[in-house]
């Protein structure tokens, strides 16, 4: 699912930034859409989804070269999460209080 989501969102930043060849106007006012408080959340959801998945992937190669067991792998997956859930939570924070930086 968090694959799917990142990859949606790519397609959706090439359109995006194609956007820019063909109109500044428009490309202006798509941007001006994402600075709202629905799109915010939606950038929450996307780096919920990349921390995610990078965390994942970086766990299937782990249990690939050191030959985890279940339980460690069990444990591994609990601390990705973990580490997904506190660096979303503080980077929710930046994104969500502009002024904050």
């Amino acid at each position: 699912i968090s694959g799917a989501a990142v990859f949606a969102f790519l397609c959706l930043h090439i359109l995006d930034i194609s956007l820019y060849s063909f109109s500044h106007s428009l490309f202006n006012n798509v941007h001006q859409i994402y600075g709202t408080e629905p799109m915010r959340v939606f950038e929450c959801g996307l780096l919920f989804a990349i921390l995610f998945h990078t965390l994942n992937g970086l766990r299937l190669i782990a249990i690939d070269v050191v030959d985890m067991g279940r339980l460690q792998a069990t444990r591994a997956v609990i601390g990705v999460t973990a580490v997904t859930i506190a660096a979303g939570l503080a980077g929710s924070v930046f994104i969500l209080c502009p002024g904050l930086t």
